[in-house]
């Protein structure tokens, strides 16, 4: 259960220990819960993305550093952003955490001169993003044995 006085901050990964923490998360969400193996989980495209983290503030003994979100964006082409690693604890899910997240990574996305954001989703999440606007392009693909669907944004 959530404390009613946890409020919820976006901000960028600035410091290396915030971004072992994110990549802690990642591993937690994606390697162990979902069995992605880790070399597919972390990759090239981790040197030159900006990444993103949501904490809570007040921190907890739990999250010292607050930390309780994370996602990356990756410049795809011209004008056009790439979502992807979006991971949020799992006590935490469905207390709003991940709409904050990606809101605020389109309000970041669009100051820096993107007008179309894509995104690669797991199939069960596709609601969530909907929601937000996205829409789903595309057949059904496989990655890292989970059924994913492409889906985009214009800002």
């Amino acid at each position: 259960m959530q404390p009613e006085n946890t409020l919820y901050k976006p901000g960028l990964v600035v410091t290396t220990q915030e971004r072992e923490t994110v990549f802690a998360l990642r591993s937690r969400v994606f390697v162990e819960e979902q069995k992605v193996p880790a070399e597919e989980e972390f990759d090239a495209d981790d040197l030159s993305a900006v990444h993103f983290l949501i904490r809570t503030e007040p921190p907890t003994e739990e999250y010292p550093l607050g930390i309780v979100g994370t996602a990356r964006l990756l410049n795809y082409s011209a004008g056009i952003g790439k979502i992807g690693r979006v991971a949020v604890e799992r006590d935490v899910r469905g207390f709003g955490v991940g709409l904050k997240l990606m809101e605020f990574i389109e309000v970041h996305a669009k100051e820096n001169g993107y007008r179309r954001l894509i995104l690669d989703s797991q199939v069960y999440a596709m609601p969530f993003y909907t929601r937000l606007g996205y829409v789903a392009e595309g057949e059904t693909f496989m990655d890292a044995n989970i059924p994913h669907r492409r889906m985009t944004k214009n800002l």
